[in-house]
């Protein structure tokens, strides 16, 4: 590619812009083009995050074994909700908070399960109903119904990908990708959610350590 990685994260993806509602928004995908501006592929953020995994030894260097702490990286606050409440509830708070997600918990705040927007793709106007369940249930529900029909199906959907804040930007990248998943939730020694870093906190974090460093 013509275009550095540090150009395309930083004009590419963290171009913040306003959004209809007036807030600021980054892009998650940018379009690539030929010269005559046909689109001929699509470019994620979590496209650019396994790439620079990929070649971390290269990119990054010793930088890769900087943790969470250090980096300050978990700036996002983390919005949760109690396991019992129902589905459809987290989804309203969700979009009054205008964020993607929410770390599923207990009474103790010990982090459960993630729901996310994405959970409603598989709610069709005959599972409408399920969307009254415990959250917990309306997951259980969903991942009983993707083990039908996805056929690499592994069962552990409803685990959350969580870090500590002594985890190294390395193994938060590394669990981005492995898992295909856009956040991290940061637990204390038990276990209780208490920040979440998301696919565009580490390009934000990747971008003010690594301006020289990427090629």
């Amino acid at each position: 590619m013509d275009t550095c990685i540090q150009t395309i994260i930083d004009e590419g993806f963290l171009f913040h812009h306003l959004a209809d509602d007036g807030s600021e928004r980054v892009n998650h995908r940018i379009a690539i083009t030929d010269e005559q501006g046909t689109i001929i592929s699509i470019l994620s953020q979590s496209d650019i995050i396994a790439y620079i995994y990929q070649h971390r030894e290269k990119a990054l260097g010793d930088l890769r074994h900087l943790t969470v702490e250090k980096l300050g990286m978990c700036a996002t606050p983390v919005f949760c909700i109690q396991s019992s409440v129902p589905a459809i509830e987290a989804f309203r708070q969700m979009n009054e908070e205008n964020v993607s997600a929410m770390a599923v918990v207990n009474d103790q705040r010990v982090l459960i399960a993630n729901i996310s927007v994405s959970d409603l793709r598989e709610v069709s106007p005959m599972s409408f109903e399920y969307l009254a369940l415990p959250i917990l249930d309306f997951l259980m529900y969903q991942n009983t119904h993707k083990e039908k029909v996805v056929a690499n199906y592994t069962g552990d959907s409803l685990l959350p990908i969580s870090c500590l804040a002594s985890t190294t930007l390395e193994h938060i990248m590394e669990r981005l990708t492995t898992n295909k998943v856009h956040r991290v939730y940061e637990v204390d020694d038990h276990d209780r959610a208490v920040g979440v870093i998301t696919i565009t906190d580490v390009l934000v974090c990747l971008l003010k350590l690594c301006s020289s460093n990427i090629e």
